[in-house]
């Protein structure tokens, strides 16, 4: 028997931590790796479209970029 809420007698809603969650995937190394330049190229597309106009941001974006690259070099990419 289903209830008004689409939840069958018996059983509970699927409520609380993690029930938005979407169904996880195995990531092989090197997904990680291209997730990660993925993330450089973005952070340094963003501090090329700010250009002079933000200093302070250009600098904070091209500094995450810099980390990330040192990451991928670290594991050999």
């Amino acid at each position: 028997m289903t209830t008004k809420r689409g939840v069958r007698s018996g059983e509970l809603p699927n409520i609380g931590v993690g029930s938005t969650e979407a169904e996880r995937c195995d990531l092989t190394s090197r997904d990680v790796l291209d997730i990660v330049q993925h993330e450089i190229d973005e952070l340094s597309r963003a501090a090329s479209l700010l250009g002079d106009g933000q200093p302070e941001s250009v600098a904070r974006l091209r500094h995450q970029a810099a980390i990330l690259t040192v990451v991928l070099e670290k594991a050999g990419h």
